[in-house]
Formats: structure tokens, C-alpha cells, sequence
């Protein structure tokens, strides 16, 4: 099996104006990026070995190989987040539906109280009406003829009204 290193030198490729082995031309293209640096940022590289080059060229490779796993790892986190906020939107929606059923219950409940409660004053209330006629009839036959007066009237401002 050819090591990778043995094949980068013996391997040619045609870049620009000439042929050279792949190990040359990555060493062509570093010394190109230093150039730049030189011209950009104005700094004097020229007391750079060809050995520092390489020692650079393998730690550039580290940081790269760095940077392309935070970036899965970055993926990874951005997909979990995702996937936080579409269960969160889930349970929000299911909570919201939930809440507006028990709502609903809830309001036919006090419905329903609120009849049974006003079908129980009427009951009441006829109660004491019959009582209230007895009550007269029993008083004009004892002893006088005035009238005792008795009123049950469901009162609209105690009764809760069904909002429409």
C-alpha cells in the first residue's frame, strides 16, 4: 500500500504553466499565502524555514481538522435545538387546546350551576309565596283584614347574566 506522504511526491499534477508533484505545489501555494501576508498586513516573513513551513502547514491542517469537528459538533447542537423547539411548539399547542377544553367545561359548568341555582330560588320562592298566601289566609281569619305583603323576585344584578 503506498503511504499518502510517498504518493504527494510522486504524483503530478499541471498548475498554472507546469507540471510538479503535489508536495511541491502545496508548498508553492504556502509560500504564495505568505506572500500575500507579506503584502496585506505588511509583515516580513522571509526568515521562515522551509521546515517551519511544513511544521506550519501540519498545525493550519490541525486547526482545520479542529474547526470541521466544532462545526459537526455545532450541527449536532443546532439540530437538538430544533428539535427543543418544535417539542416546545408541540406542547405549547397541545397546552393552549387543552386549556381552551377545560375552558369550555368549565364555563358550561358554571352554566349549568347558575340554571340549577336559579331553578332552586324559584323553587324557594314559590315556597314562601304559598306560605305567604297561607300566612294571609290564616291572619284574615283570625283577627284582621290587612294584607302581608311578600315579594320574590330573582334580583338580575346578583344572577350572573350568559355572556353571547
Amino acid at each position: 500500500m503506498v503511504d499518502e506522504e510517498e504518493w504527494a511526491e510522486n504524483e503530478t499534477i499541471f498548475i498554472g504553466e507546469k507540471f510538479c508533484t503535489l508536495k511541491a505545489a502545496e508548498n508553492s501555494a504556502l509560500l504564495k499565502v505568505f506572500s500575500y501576508i507579506e503584502l496585506r498586513y505588511n509583515i516580513e516573513v522571509r526568515d521562515v524555514s522551509f521546515g517551519k513551513i511544513l511544521v506550519l502547514n501540519g498545525i493550519c491542517r490541525d486547526l482545520f481538522n479542529s474547526i470541521n469537528v466544532l462545526v459537526g459538533k455545532l450541527t449536532v447542537v443546532l439540530y437538538g435545538l430544533e428539535d427543543a423547539l418544535r417539542i416546545l411548539g408541540k406542547l405549547h399547542d397541545s397546552y393552549a387546546r387543552d386549556s381552551n377544553r377545560y375552558l369550555v367545561q368549565f364555563t358550561e359548568c358554571v352554566e349549568e350551576l347558575k340554571d340549577e341555582s336559579i331553578k332552586e330560588y324559584k323553587t324557594i320562592c314559590g315556597k314562601f309565596t304559598l306560605l305567604k298566601d297561607e300566612a294571609q289566609c290564616l291572619y284574615k281569619s283570625t283577627c284582621c283584614k290587612e294584607e302581608v305583603s311578600f315579594s320574590c323576585k330573582i334580583d338580575s344584578s346578583t344572577v350572573p347574566m350568559q355572556n353571547e
